[in-house]
């Protein structure tokens, strides 16, 4: 981290690995923004022509750089842009950006954001509504959940306050960035409000990539827990994968549908307090998408735990 920096200069950091198909649209969403003082840093782990690609686009533009990944994970690949990085400010992006949430301004803003001692901005969210219904829902849902802006994680950051908070934890697997920006806002002298909002999406369309993202969390979130101290997420997937297996008894007793019926209740409750009445029906169907996917973090869990059982037996 010892880049001379230029004021000014906002560093967007995305690592990569396998984005063939979404790469290039990565790049050009940060590249197209109006603001003009940027640098794209791509860290790239790549087996298929993803780097083949990035370097195509470095040929008719010196503001993306490529740097080789260690293939060590997400928090050790953005600490190695970091490093690299140039700019008085960072933003951290991900490959899978969808072309429709595109806004040219969005840098702009997050930059008029700072002042003197702004050291982070946060920006209102709205998700991408469209025809595709398990998107949308999964959007809304992540909408629900984070739809006050005072509880979002950072979009940019004053590179200094990275450095001080030495950049993210590279024993995190998941959970990095939130982990992230806990330390940062502890340490900040203000925090920033963007002006406007940011469209997010999830670019999740298939229950089969729902459930995989499930399962990936739940082999990965005993490491967070420990590392974060943060016990909610672990409560919550206990909860709720209990209660669902619960849920075959209710055919002997009524009594085995209360949990089932209040994690339901619970979820659907809190995504209309948080979302109101402007995205029924998709709200109505939260709370499925939700269990569905809170118990494939149960089952990733529990895979995990039994994997870690049998290497202890052996």
């Amino acid at each position: 981290m010892k880049t001379k920096e230029v004021k000014g200069l906002v560093s967007i950091i995305i690592p990569s690995r396998n984005e063939e198909k979404n790469i290039e649209n990565a790049i050009n969403y940060w590249l197209n923004q109006d603001y003009p003082k940027k640098e794209i840093i791509i860290v790239d782990d790549s087996k298929d022509n993803t780097r083949k690609i990035i370097k195509k686009i470095m040929k008719k533009t010196k503001k993306v750089s490529l740097i080789n990944d260690i293939g060590k994970g997400t928090a050790v690949a953005r600490n190695l842009g970091l490093k690299k990085a140039r700019g008085e400010f960072v933003v951290f992006s991900d490959a899978d950006i969808s072309k429709e949430v595109f806004d040219k301004t969005l840098l702009s803003r997050m930059v008029e954001s700072f002042d003197k001692k702004t050291d982070c901005a946060r920006i209102k969210y709205l998700p991408l509504v469209n025809k595709e219904i398990l998107r949308s829902v999964v959007n809304i849902k992540s909408f629900g959940i984070y739809s006050d802006v005072r509880r979002h994680l950072p979009e940019i950051y004053r590179r200094s306050i990275l450095n001080e908070v030495n950049g993210f934890n590279e024993k995190l697997v998941f959970g990095e960035d939130r982990d992230l920006a806990i330390r940062v806002i502890k340490r900040s002298r203000k925090i920033g409000i963007v002006k406007g909002y940011r469209l997010v999406d999830s670019n999740i369309k298939s229950f089969k990539r729902l459930w995989k993202q499930g399962i990936w969390y739940g082999k990965s979130i005993e490491k967070y827990v420990k590392e974060s101290k943060n016990f909610l997420p672990l409560i919550k997937i206990i909860v709720y994968g209990v209660s669902i297996l619960l849920l075959p008894f209710s055919l002997l007793s009524s009594y085995f549908l209360i949990p089932f019926a209040f994690i339901f209740f619970f979820s659907l409750i809190r995504t209309i307090k948080n979302t109101g009445a402007k995205y029924l029906p998709y709200s109505l169907l939260v709370p499925f998408i939700d269990i569905f996917q809170s118990f494939a973090v149960f089952i990733g869990f529990i895979k995990k735990k039994l994997i870690k059982s049998e290497n202890l037996l052996r």
